[in-house]
């Protein structure tokens, strides 16, 4: 009960507190790379910024046109395709699994273009499958023992609208809510490298084992800044989402809801150019609740998580995360969680290199460990390569071994 009064204050005190300012910068409600608005602009800057030039550079035109689609309409698209191979070197059955993820994603302003209340719709559209293995990569972790996924999102499904919503701003980047067919883990417990296509794969490091994020369903949130440093952001979502369903029913009838309301302090996030130490740091504290979820025979649960994310110079980036849940709607009741992120490496703007370790013990009081490296390398302008490492020690589910390897290749195609 505490949580559903805390987010119902994070509601009201930050409508009140808001002042009415403006300013010149995009619209923002999430900087998570995995939201929409994120990842194309992200795309786009991967484009303009790679030292690497394009074999063939026969999207140029393509390029031309989506820039002026959103210059004259306030359309932007994007386009991607990736693909994830991932093998254990140990396993009671399957050892290999591989997957492909191809999208189609954009956002339409489509009111108060140029003004300090745009309204836009965000919308995505998906297919998962196997790519010759019998099973995904985001079930090889539990078939190996390992207590959380070692691949989170690269899993199967048709062809689905996974994200269909309106988000409105009543004031730019300091008033606004977005509603319909949300992704809650894209708007709430921010970190540059949570993307499972572009940063860490480990559960461990990016949707986070001790929330219960409900997958893509429907929800609704609201953000407030009541200076350009300090952030609440807060909501409502079905616990029950699924990615290939718009449900109605689920929301209004099973009323099983995921509440999360979340306060951060991010100075420098909305300022063009990073200006002082702290000018690119996030540091947060998230807390939610979700409701039994009775088909799913899930229990209710609580919890909350703190996290930090420090840049120490331009390039390099240091993170720690600490989650608890109160609770057995989750498998992890503690996990905390750290590592460092080099950007800019060997002198090329969009290659990364960033490793992660993390600690987790389930509601047995078994604990886990894990490592993660991945090297993200810019081959092309529209392609990226990424070799995976993962090592988890004593995995909770497989006592017969001390620990787990895994390897993965994933490739990343985007125009």
């Amino acid at each position: 009960m505490m949580t559903k009064y805390f987010t119902l204050f994070i509601f009201t005190f930050g409508f009140s507190i808001t002042p009415a300012i403006a300013d010149d910068d995009d619209s923002e409600f999430s900087k998570n790379p995995v939201d929409i608005p994120n990842q194309l602009e992200d795309d786009i800057k991967e484009i303009k910024t790679s030292t690497r030039p394009p074999i063939i550079d026969i999207l140029k035109q393509w390029d031309l046109y989506k820039a002026e689609l959103n210059k004259n309409y306030g359309l932007q698209l994007g386009f991607d395709y990736q693909a994830l191979y991932q093998s254990a070197s140990s396993s009671p059955s399957e050892n290999k699994a591989a997957s492909g993820w191809a999208g189609i994603f954009g956002s339409w302003e489509l009111f108060g273009r140029n003004t300090n209340h745009p309204g836009k719709l965000g919308f995505k559209i998906e297919n998962r499958h196997s790519l010759g293995t019998d099973i995904q990569p985001m079930t090889l972790g539990s078939t190996t023992g390992s207590a959380w996924s070692t691949a989170t999102g690269w899993t199967k499904f048709e062809t689905s609208v996974v994200e269909l919503w309106w988000e409105q701003h009543l004031i730019k980047d300091h008033i606004a809510f977005r509603a319909g067919k949300v992704l809650p883990f894209a708007l709430y417990d921010y970190s540059r490298f949570k993307s499972p296509k572009t940063g860490f794969l480990n559960q461990v490091f990016n949707v986070n084992p001790a929330i219960p994020f409900g997958s893509f369903g429907i929800g609704a949130a609201v953000l407030a800044r009541p200076s350009e440093d300090i952030y609440f952001v807060s909501g409502i979502h079905d616990a029950n989402g699924k990615p290939t369903t718009i449900d109605f029913d689920s929301f209004f009838n099973d009323k099983e809801y995921f509440y999360v309301a979340e306060l951060g302090w991010d100075p420098g996030n909305l300022s063009k150019e990073r200006i002082s130490f702290f000018d690119g740091s996030d540091y947060h504290i998230t807390l939610w609740q979700v409701d039994e979820r009775v088909k799913a025979k899930k229990p209710s649960a609580k919890g909350f998580t703190v996290a930090i994310e420090q840049p120490i110079d331009q390039d390099n980036i240091i993170f720690a995360r600490y989650a608890y849940s109160d609770g057995r709607g989750t498998t992890i009741k503690q996990m905390v969680s750290t590592g460092i992120g080099f950007e800019n490496m060997f002198g090329k703007k969009s290659d990364l290199l960033t490793i992660g370790a993390s600690w987790g013990r389930n509601h047995d009081n078994k604990k886990q460990y894990a490592l993660e490296i991945f090297y993200r390398m810019q081959i092309t302008p529209r392609l990226t390569i990424t070799p995976d490492f993962q090592l988890v020690v004593d995995p909770i589910a497989n006592p017969n071994k001390d620990m787990i390897s895994y390897f993965g290749i994933r490739a990343r195609w985007h125009f």
